[in-house]
Order: structure tokens, then C-alpha cells, then sequence
């Protein structure tokens, strides 16, 4: 319990209001998305009460802020005020999701899982207040990011396209991993989940990620080690990290930059905002991946210009770069055009060498034969050829 009159530190204030405002992320998470497919799945019937019960979770979700903004000092007495405050409007948002449990037994039950979890995640609020709020935390935390009112709503005005790639999200909560990924599923991004640091470190070693949203606070490896170790690794390094956490603290946001992250992302998470973040990082993932496809095809290309010089090109070797439809493939096509014609003409001259060594043959044997038939040797030859046969004409018949 904290002394009377000592006010809570700033650091357990911190981690108070990261926990307290974790449950929101399940409360706001099922709701948007009840809503957003409430006409596809035919539960108009249960709108108007996920709209009241929306508005009344911001509500709270404000005051909460706004009594543990990080400039506020935070006595006893106020803690004490604000746990039975949240207390009270908990148990006012309990008694509006059980009618809508209720309503969507009657002609909606395939809403009965979700608004499972939103109940589950006020009974998490309701806990947090009644057991957290008059005592202080164990320092942990580090300084805010506020996301900026406007942006949300800018983004919303722009056209959205699906999401092209494959993220890991990585959160002990399991809550949490579940509205991540069924939010980016919408979106057209596949997903896998990791509920600890180890397992998304031996997940990512497997490779086919692009993107990781990763959870600050988690036991074991957190997020900040696994984010030290994925930037360490190099075939890891390029991958883009979006630092997802309830610890809304300035410095938290700054390490998770300056370490290498991609963008961060405060939960409860904006949908729009996740979208546009993910988005962001996929695109700067792909553009990344075709530089390096790009850097990959021009070596490749080399290796084979210089084969060309030493006569050990082979022109198979650039078929996969010769289907590519810009420079480089064209390149690729015209040097196996080149090669192709250059054998050709190799081998037609090695063809036109060997006819030629055949008729140089022919000249030196004929040659030779001359240098024989027209000697003495060759002559007198002859002569005693002739006086032989003519003796045999004359020689009488025995």
C-alpha cells in the first residue's frame, strides 16, 4: 500500500496505465468489428447497443488517461477515487454487454463468441481496478506517444487496397494476438501468431514473414531484446518491426526507433491507423526485396559477361533473368541471342577450317605425286618399263 500523502511514482504510474488500459484493447477490438460486418453476418439487431457500449468504453478509456497522464501526480486518495469511479462504470458496461449476450442469443448466436471476449476483457478492467489502484507498481516503465487525433480520421479518407504479405504478431496476451490477427486477415494480410519472444525468434529463423507486430512488455524475451536480436541477424535485419504496446511512454517509442523499428503503434490500436502503418511497412518490404532481386539479376548478368570472355557461357543460366519485362531482361535476351549467334558462327567456321584443312591435303598430296612422276628416278622407271614390255612383244613363243 502506498504511504498517505506519497504520491505514486511515475515510472509504476506508467505501468498502471499500460494495464489498465490493455482490457480496452479487447473491448474496442470486438466491438469495431462487430460492427463492421453487423449487415454481412445480419446482426443489425445488436448495433445500437455496440455503439452505446463503444462510446461509454471511450469514455472511460479517457478519464482513465487523463487521471494517470504522465505530468499528473497520482496520491493515494485520487487512486482510490479513480478505482471506484472505473469500478462503477465497469459494472454499467457488464450490465450492457450482458444484454446484448442475451439479444444475440435470440437471433445472433454466431456473435456469441466475441461478445464473450469483450466480457472477458471487462472482467479483466474490473480486477485491475478493484486489486491495482490503491498500491503502487514495481518501476518498470519508460515516457508518450499520443497518437495524433487527426491522423486516424485522414487516413480514413483515403482508398484502401488489401494487404499483400504475411505478419507475425508476437504478444503473450492471447486476446491480443487474436484481434491482430483476425484485423489484418480483413485487411488481406495472412498472419501466424508467436505468444512469447523465443517462439517468434524460431519462427522468423524459418523465414516467409514480412512484417512483425511485436508486443513491449512480455515475460522472458521482450519485445526490446527480440527486436535487439532481429536486427542483429542479417538475414532478419531487413525485416520492418511495428512496436505494438499499452506503455504509451515517449522513451519506449524512441528505443524501439533508435534499435531499429519500423514504426509503434499504442494499443488500443486504431484499425485505420494499423492498416496504413502495415501497409506502409509491407511496401517498404516489397520495394526492399525487388532491390535486392535487382542487385542479384545485375551480378548474375556480370558472371555471365564475363563467361562470355572465357568461352564457358552457358545461356540457360540467364533464363529466369530473360523473363523479366524490364532493362535487365532485355539485356538477358539480347546476350543470349548474342551467344547464341556466336556459336553459330563458331561452329560454321570450325566447319569452313576443316573443309579447308581437307583441300590444303588434297594440294600437298597432289604435290608430292608431282615431285615423284616428274624425277629421274620416276623417268628411268618408266623407260625400263617400256623396254620390258617390248621385250615381251618380240620374245619368240617357246
Amino acid at each position: 500500500m502506498i504511504a498517505p500523502g506519497v504520491p505514486l511514482s511515475a515510472t509504476a504510474q506508467g505501468e498502471l496505465r499500460h494495464d489498465l488500459r490493455t482490457p480496452f484493447n479487447g473491448v474496442l477490438g470486438y466491438s469495431d468489428m462487430l460492427l463492421e460486418s453487423a449487415d454481412e453476418d445480419g446482426h443489425e439487431a445488436l448495433v445500437p447497443g455496440l455503439k452505446d457500449l463503444v462510446a461509454s468504453a471511450r469514455d472511460l478509456l479517457s478519464s482513465i488517461n487523463a487521471e494517470l497522464a504522465p505530468d499528473r501526480e497520482l496520491y493515494p486518495a485520487a487512486l482510490e477515487a479513480l478505482g471506484r469511479s472505473v469500478l462503477a462504470r465497469a459494472v454499467d458496461l457488464h450490465t450492457r454487454i450482458d444484454g446484448l449476450i442475451d439479444l444475440a442469443r435470440e437471433g445472433s448466436p454466431d456473435a456469441l463468441g466475441d461478445l464473450g471476449k469483450i466480457q472477458s476483457a471487462l472482467t479483466q478492467l474490473s480486477g485491475l481496478a478493484r486489486d491495482r489502484l490503491a498500491r503502487s507498481s514495481s518501476d518498470t516503465a519508460e515516457t508518450p506517444k499520443e497518437v495524433p487525433p487527426d491522423e486516424a480520421r485522414t487516413l480514413s479518407l483515403l482508398p484502401s487496397k488489401p494487404l499483400s504479405g504475411v505478419a507475425l504478431v508476437v504478444d503473450d496476451n492471447e486476446m491480443n494476438r487474436d484481434l491482430l490477427t483476425r484485423r489484418l486477415e480483413r485487411e488481406g494480410c495472412g498472419s501466424a501468431q508467436a505468444a512469447s519472444g523465443a517462439e517468434a525468434l524460431e519462427l522468423l529463423s524459418r523465414g516467409g514473414f514480412d512484417v512483425v507486430l511485436l508486443d513491449v512488455l512480455m515475460p522472458g524475451l521482450d519485445g526490446y531484446e527480440v527486436l535487439r536480436r532481429i536486427k542483429a541477424t542479417p538475414s532478419l535485419r531487413d525485416l520492418p518491426v511495428i512496436m505494438i504496446s499499452s506503455l504509451d511512454e515517449m522513451s519506449s517509442v524512441v528505443r524501439c526507433i533508435e534499435m531499429g523499428a519500423e514504426d509503434y503503434l499504442p494499443k488500443p490500436f486504431d484499425p485505420v491507423l494499423l492498416r496504413a502503418r502495415v501497409g506502409a511497412s509491407l511496401e517498404k518490404k516489397h520495394l526492399r526485396d525487388r532491390e535486392l532481386d535487382y542487385l542479384r539479376c545485375v551480378a548474375a548478368i556480370a558472371e555471365a559477361a564475363a563467361a562470355v570472355e572465357t568461352r564457358t557461357f552457358q545461356v540457360e543460366s540467364l533464363d529466369a533473368i530473360a523473363t523479366r519485362t524490364d532493362e535487365l531482361g532485355q539485356l538477358a535476351r539480347v546476350m543470349q541471342r548474342a551467344a547464341v549467334q556466336l556459336k553459330a558462327r563458331e561452329q560454321k567456321l570450325q566447319q569452313e577450317v576443316a573443309q579447308l584443312r581437307i583441300e590444303i591435303d588434297l594440294v600437298r598430296v597432289g604435290q608430292q605425286v608431282n615431285e615423284v612422276t616428274g624425277g629421274d628416278l620416276y623417268s628411268s622407271l618408266k623407260d625400263a618399263r617400256k623396254r620390258l614390255e617390248e621385250r615381251r612383244r618380240h620374245k619368240p613363243d617357246s
